[in-house]
C-alpha cells in the first residue's frame, strides 16, 4: 500500500499550510513561532537529493518499522500472534496514516520518537538506567517536534513509579528529557527573545475559547471585553477563524491594541483563562464533544472543525479554495512565503531545496489515485473500535493481576491508555478538532485495546493454559 501511495502521488503530498512553514524554516534555519521545528531541520538532510522523494520514502519505512515494532512488543509482552496482528494492522493499513507518511509534516517523526520512547521504557520487565535516559531523551526530541509530547512525561513518570524503578533512574530519564527542550528554548529566545517551544500558544488557546466566549461576565476587564465577537455564539466561526484569520473584518484581533505596557500574548492568555473559569461548562462542552467526535462513526467534519477532505487521497491536482485562501493571508500578513512553495500546477521558483534549478512538477496518476481513494472509504481505525480499544485499555488497568501469571501488562496498559488519550486530550483542551490529531494516538490506543484485552483473557482462563489471543 506504501508503494501503491508513491506512485499515485509523486514525489509528495504537499498542499497544507505547516508544510509550507516547514519548508521556510529548513530554508532559513530559524526556529519557528507557531510550532516546534526539529522536523524542518531534518529536512535539511534531503538537500543533497534535491528532491521530496527522500523523506516520504523514509517515512513510509518509518510506518512499516513502527507496526513491526508493535507486533514485536506485543509478542515480548506475552500476547499471542492474533492479538499482536490486531495491534499492529492500523499502523499497517489504515489509509490516514498511508496519508500522513505520505505529506511532508512532522506527524510521522512524532510517532517514531513517542513509541521509540514507550518501548524502551515497556519493553523489559524492568527497564535499565541506560535505557530510560534513551527514552527520556526521545520524548524531549518528541516535544520540539510537535509540543504535545512534552505532556506525555506525565504518564511515564507515573508508569515508573508504579514500577518501583527507583527515583534515581526517573530523575536520569527526566533530565534526559530536558536536554533537547531546554536547548531548543535557549535557541528561540536567542532568535525571537522568549524562553519557549512556541510562541502562538496563547493565540491559538484564544481561538479555542472565542466560539463561545462571554464577554458579559463581570470578571473581564473593560479592555478585553472587545476581544469578544460581536455574534451570537451560535453565529460564530470555529477556532482557526480566530487563529489565522486576524485580518478578517470580523476579527476581533483586527484593530486591537494592547494597553499601555502590557503584551498581547499576555492579554489573550489572560482573556482565555477568565472565560475559562467565568464558564466552565461550556468550556467542557466543547471539550468533551471533541473528544467523542474521535470515537463516533465513520469520518465527518463539524462546522466548526478543520477541514476533513485535506487528509483524504485527492485525485485531481488542483489547488482548493482553502488552500488559496491559506497563501493569499499569508502574503497579506508581510509572512516570507519559503522559497520551495509552488502548487501542483507549475510555476517553479528556485529554492534551497532544489538549487539553481526550479522543482519538478507534483504528479498525480489516476487509477492509483482512484483506488487509494475507494481504500481509504473503507480502511480506516474507524472511532467506535477506538473506543472499544480504549474501553479495554482501561480494563486491562483496573483488573487484578491473575496469580501464577509471569508478568501482569497492568502497567503497560495503563502506559499506552494514558498517553494515547494524552495526545486527544490536549489538542481538544487547547487548540481544533482535527483528525491529524487522531493519528499519533491510534498505535498507542490499539496497543492498550490488545493488552486490555490480553488481561480480561488471562482471568478468563486457568494458570497454565495456552493463551490464544
Amino acid at each position: 500500500m506504501r508503494v501503491v501511495t508513491m506512485v499515485a502521488f509523486q514525489p509528495a503530498l504537499l498542499l497544507h499550510a505547516d508544510a509550507y512553514g516547514y519548508l521556510r524554516v529548513a530554508d532559513d534555519l530559524e526556529p519557528s513561532p507557531p510550532r516546534p521545528s526539529l522536523y524542518p531541520l531534518l529536512l535539511r538532510l534531503v538537500y543533497p537529493f534535491h528532491s521530496l522523494l527522500p523523506v516520504v520514502v523514509v517515512q513510509h519505512i518509518a510506518g512499516l518499522a513502527m507496526a513491526i515494532g508493535v507486533y514485536a512488543l506485543l509478542k515480548k509482552l506475552g500476547v499471542g500472534p492474533f492479538g499482536s496482528a490486531v495491534g499492529s494492522a492500523p499502523l499497517f493499513l489504515d489509509a490516514y496514516q498511508l496519508n500522513i507518511e505520505h505529506y511532508v509534516l512532522s506527524e510521522t517523526l512524532f510517532q517514531v520518537l513517542v513509541l521509540g520512547a514507550l518501548f524502551l521504557i515497556a519493553a523489559p520487565r524492568t527497564p535499565s538506567p541506560r535505557a530510560l535516559v534513551l527514552a527520556g531523551f526521545l520524548l524531549g526530541l518528541s516535544g520540539i517536534t510537535r509540543v504535545t509530547g512534552v505532556v506525555l512525561l506525565g504518564p511515564v513518570i507515573l508508569y515508573l513509579l508504579w514500577k518501583r524503578v527507583g527515583l534515581k533512574p526517573i530523575a536520569a530519564c527526566l533530565g534526559a528529557a530536558l536536554i533537547p527542550l531546554l536547548s531548543y528554548a535557549t535557541w528561540f529566545y536567542l532568535v525571537w527573545g522568549d524562553f519557549a517551544l512556541t510562541s502562538r500558544g496563547s493565540l491559538i488557546f484564544f481561538g479555542r475559547v472565542s466560539p463561545f466566549a462571554d464577554c458579559r461576565t463581570e470578571s473581564l476587564p473593560e479592555y478585553q471585553r472587545v476581544l469578544c465577537d460581536v455574534r451570537q455564539p451560535s453565529d460564530r466561526p470555529g477556532t482557526e477563524f480566530y487563529v489565522w484569520r486576524i485580518l478578517h473584518p470580523l476579527s476581533p484581533l483586527r484593530d486591537f491594541e494592547p494597553p499601555r505596557g502590557k503584551e498581547l500574548d499576555d492579554v489573550l492568555s489572560d482573556f482565555s483563562r477568565r472565560i475559562v473559569i467565568a464558564q466552565p461548562f461550556d468550556y467542557a462542552r466543547v471539550v468533551g464533544g471533541d473528544l467523542l467526535h474521535y470515537f463516533a462513526p465513520g469520518r465527518w467534519e463539524g462546522e466548526r472543525d478543520a477541514q476533513q477532505e485535506q487528509w483524504e487521497f485527492a485525485d485531481t491536482p488542483d489547488l482548493g479554495p482553502d488552500d488559496v485562501a491559506t497563501l493569499n493571508a499569508l502574503k497579506a500578513t508581510g509572512d516570507n512565503l519559503p522559497k520551495v512553495i509552488r502548487d501542483y500546477r507549475g510555476s517553479p521558483e528556485p529554492t534551497g531545496l532544489w538549487g539553481d534549478e526550479p522543482p519538478p512538477k507534483f504528479e498525480i496518476v489516476g487509477p492509483f489515485a482512484r483506488f487509494l481513494d475507494g481504500y481509504q472509504d473503507i480502511v480506516y481505525t474507524h472511532g467506535p473500535l477506538l473506543a472499544l480499544a480504549t474501553l479495554l485499555g482501561c480494563a486491562g488497568v483496573v483488573l487484578r493481576p491473575v496469580p501464577g501469571r509471569r508478568r501482569s501488562v497492568r502497567p503497560e496498559a495503563f502506559l499506552f491508555t494514558a498517553t494515547g488519550f494524552a495526545l486527544l486530550f490536549v489538542p481538544a483542551a487547547t487548540a481544533v478538532f482535527d483528525y491529524r490529531y487522531l493519528l499519533p494516538a491510534m498505535p498507542l490506543l490499539s496497543l492498550a485495546g490488545v493488552l486490555g484485552a490480553h488481561t480480561i483473557e488471562q482471568h478468563r482462563r486457568p494458570p497454565g493454559r495456552h493463551l490464544k489471543l
